[in-house]
């Protein structure tokens, strides 16, 4: 005799239930009224997108932090990235495991000297969820550069002069030349 509560474990989220209390003694099972309850929906999760670094003409680091799952579990989470503003799952992306926390994503066979624009993303029962949009571009490719050697002039027994001229479209910073 007295009051009592039970705590129902393993329940599906946005899913309608019937509950009844009940006794049983020796001489059979009694059952209360019958009680309605609706579980809370999963919501959409909660992303942040991590700056992009380590470009460069071909290649970059990304990543993201997933911190709230909404609910439910996080069955996959990356980045996706377009050369079009507001990118989904759609176009490219990496697959960087599941869960919440934070995560790493090593980008790969991007074009040289392109602006790309990137986001994060979750996704759980709820469907996938995108953080903030970024945008970086490329380093110019070493391929785009022409190069000419000079002829050589000012012959010696033992020196000669030469050099070259540097040109192309999209040239990277030059860190040495000779």
């Amino acid at each position: 005799a007295g009051a009592f509560s039970s705590t129902p474990r393993e329940l599906a989220p946005a899913t309608t239930y019937y509950v009844r209390a009940y006794a049983s003694t020796e001489t059979g099972t009694v059952y209360g009224d019958v009680k309605q309850f609706t579980t809370a929906a999963v919501a959409l999760s909660s992303v942040i997108t991590s700056p992009v670094t380590e470009i460069s003409s071909t290649a970059a680091i990304a990543g993201g932090t997933v911190n709230d799952a909404g609910g439910g579990k996080i069955t996959e989470r990356g980045v996706c990235w377009s050369t079009s503003p507001n990118p989904m799952v759609s176009n490219s992306k990496t697959v960087d495991g599941s869960g919440t926390g934070t995560f790493r994503s090593q980008l790969t066979n991007l074009g040289p000297a392109t602006t790309y624009y990137l986001r994060a993303y979750a996704t759980n029962e709820a469907g996938t969820k995108y953080g903030n949009q970024v945008e970086f571009s490329t380093a110019g490719a070493a391929e785009n550069i022409s190069i000419t050697t000079a002829t050589v002039t000012e012959i010696q027994r033992r020196s000669a002069v030469s050099g070259g001229t540097i040109s192309g479209t999209g040239i990277p910073l030059i860190i040495e030349r000779g």
